[in-house]
């Protein structure tokens, strides 16, 4: 009986969890870069070449070139349009590959084939990144259940999703957001079994960080205090937590008083999102309805099409001229600027006018919309969702739900907050697929088990 005994313990000291989760996580993510086609590059992915080109160049963090607001060439005037976290990226890349100093010229130039390959050094840069926050996801996963295997599963699911290689060649904040949110799942799971502060103090400086990537993560830390004072009973998480916070934001906010004379954040950018989504308050109960099943992906507009008429879900459709879309962009963005005398006051204009006028509209149209979100990559978030409720049920039953729950909320508060403040499309919500993949290896245990009829064990490990 030695030989097994032996076994087991050469392969845990030669091969801890660790290492071949880093093994998967890294070998996974370089096939599929080898293998993925590239996709049609972005709009958007200009815009952040250009941000990082002024920072480069003249060593400004500001958005006026790339708003059409500054001249190419000359000094751009500072301002906190956008956060700084991605273009200071480029900028540093910048630093030592001229092919990325090339893209950034090239932006901001005459429209070009500027972005017809993506610099190799930010695609090797972005994909370590994403593969290392990885193994912070694989930490959560370990302690989601006692059996070796569940985090293994949960893993093979999470990459098996693809988002990190496809996100590692692109020129967007995405592949960098969805990195802190999986460092911040592996931060929230040792703060939830540790007793000790220090943890939320991570907690919080992780947030900090995504907020810094993607500004509506900036309100994330406000909406998890409920979340830490249920989890820990006790004040001192939620403090701890705000200090993290604060430690990472202080240097951006002290930035923007000394230099753009502003203790916001960020600029009026917030309120362009908000003018797109209040459109949608104008939702009739018919396209209320229809936008349930015009939303669905893939196949969701289509199947839309073949049950009702045009006039039921044709304002739904991003590319209609009278589209919700568009009228948050032209008439109702032009209304609400009118009222707010310019772009600094529109965010209270929209919230003042439009939602606190009507909340229950807008609690009601939120909710379609919300559910938009939920679709990352597509049939995975269709699939995830429809596991939801029996993998949490059954969770619940045992008197074991609280810590997933938990686990679950800064992703799921996202995604509702997302939906309240912008159009909410399913690439806002990449974190999700942290919770999809343990939804996909809660299902594969429960039906293995049933299938070997072996006790199921979905208990967090509280070792």
């Amino acid at each position: 009986n030695w030989a097994p005994s032996f076994y087991r313990v050469l392969m845990k000291n030669l091969f801890p969890p660790v290492t071949i989760a880093a093994f998967l996580c890294f070998g996974i993510i370089a096939i599929q870069l080898l293998w993925q086609k590239p996709e049609p590059r972005q709009v958007d992915e200009r815009f952040y070449l250009v941000l990082a080109h002024d920072l480069y160049e003249f060593g400004v963090f500001t958005s006026a070139t790339a708003r059409g607001t500054g001249q190419s060439g000359e000094v751009p005037q500072p301002d906190n349009y956008i956060v700084p976290a991605y273009p200071a990226l480029l900028a540093a890349i910048a630093v030592f590959d001229p092919e990325m100093r090339k893209q950034m010229r090239c932006a901001v130039g005459p429209i070009g084939d500027c972005m017809a390959t993506i610099p190799l050094s930010l695609i090797l840069i972005q994909a370590v990144l994403l593969a290392g926050a990885t193994l912070f996801t694989f930490n959560a996963y370990r302690h989601l259940n006692p059996r070796p295997a569940f985090a293994y599963t949960a893993l093979v699911c999470l990459l098996a999703v693809g988002l990190q290689a496809r996100l590692a060649t692109s020129i967007l904040p995405d592949g960098l957001s969805l990195a802190a949110f999986m460092v911040l799942a592996g931060c929230l799971v040792t703060a939830l079994r540790s007793k000790g502060a220090q943890s939320w103090l991570a907690v919080g400086a992780v947030i900090g960080l995504g907020a810094l990537i993607r500004p509506s993560t900036f309100y994330l830390v406000f909406m998890m205090i409920p979340v830490v004072l249920f989890a820990t009973r006790s004040v001192r998480g939620s403090i701890a937590m705000l200090i993290g916070f604060t430690i990472v934001l202080t240097p951006w906010i002290l930035r923007n008083v000394l230099i753009v004379d502003s203790l916001s954040f960020t600029g009026s950018y917030g309120g362009i999102t908000l003018a797109q989504r209040v459109a949608y308050n104008a939702m009739t109960p018919v396209e209320w309805g229809v936008a349930l099943i015009y939303w669905l992906p893939d196949f969701g507009d289509s199947l839309a099409a073949s049950l009702f008429p045009i006039e039921a879900y044709q304002r739904l459709d991003f590319s209609t001229q009278n589209g919700f879309y568009r009228i948050g962009n032209t008439a109702l963005m032009a209304e609400a600027l009118s009222r707010a005398g310019g772009p600094q006051g529109l965010t209270g204009v929209l919230i003042k006018d439009w939602i606190l006028a009507h909340p229950l509209t807008h609690i009601a149209t939120t909710i379609p919309i919300f559910l938009r979100g939920l679709w990352v990559a597509k049939y995975v978030g269709l699939a995830a969702i429809l596991l939801l409720i029996p993998v949490v049920t059954g969770l619940w039953r045992q008197g074991r739900a609280k810590n997933f729950l938990i686990l679950a909320s800064p992703f799921f508060l996202m995604a509702g907050f997302h939906a309240g403040i912008s159009i909410n499309i399913p690439r806002y919500n990449y974190s999700l697929v942290i919770i999809y993949a343990a939804l996909f290896a809660y299902a594969g245990f429960y039906i293995w088990d049933r299938v070997n009829r072996a006790p199921t064990s979905t208990a967090i490990n509280q070792d």
